[in-house]
């Protein structure tokens, strides 16, 4: 049975926890919800755009009527409903950066497991650094050219977490308990 280096995984661990840790700093603090105003009134029925506006005594008026013209229809107004859309600002939850370190480091368990399910290194590339992966990919690759067709974690328990007080950097352990079929 193949074993995984300890000093690897913790490694990947830690960069992990770093790549996390930048991605708690970088999220977006708040979310911006549009809604339309319940209290919006519609629009008061006495005003008519579209009526004629009032004839100026300057101007001469028609006032003959053709006692055999055809009715023509006339333009009513019709009142509209006008909602207002206001703006309201729905904080987004923000999550501790200790619990973005342990969904980080559960988030690429999964990708190592589904790696070598699916002989597809390239699912571990977004929760390593570059160089972290070219060494993981080795290690997983070394479990492929031998013949291991799955791992899966059995136990995880966690040591400390810590973050640097910026939030660029973090450090957590971890006592993982791995299996290798």
């Amino acid at each position: 049975m193949a074993r995984i280096p300890w000093g690897l995984v913790i490694f990947g661990l830690v960069i992990a926890l770093a790549v996390a840790a930048q991605a708690a700093a970088a999220s977006p603090g708040t979310l911006v919800v549009a809604q339309d105003d319940p209290n919006a009134t519609p629009p008061d029925a006495s005003m008519q755009p579209d009526a004629p506006a009032e004839a100026d005594e300057s101007m001469p008026s028609d006032t003959s009527v053709d006692a055999t013209a055809t009715p023509q229809p006339t333009a009513t107004a019709t009142p509209t409903v006008t909602v207002t859309p206001t703006v309201t600002v729905t904080p987004t939850p923000t999550i501790p950066p200790t619990t973005a370190i342990q969904q980080t480091i559960l988030h690429s368990n999964d990708e190592q497991v589904q790696a070598i399910l699916t002989r597809n290194l390239s699912l571990m590339s977004d929760t390593l650094t570059a160089d972290h992966f070219q060494d993981v990919a080795k290690s997983i690759q070394v479990m492929l050219d031998h013949h291991v067709t799955a791992i899966s974690v059995l136990k995880l328990d966690w040591g400390p977490i810590t973050v640097a007080a910026d939030g660029m950097s973090a450090n957590a352990t971890t006592f993982e308990t791995w299996q290798i079929v």
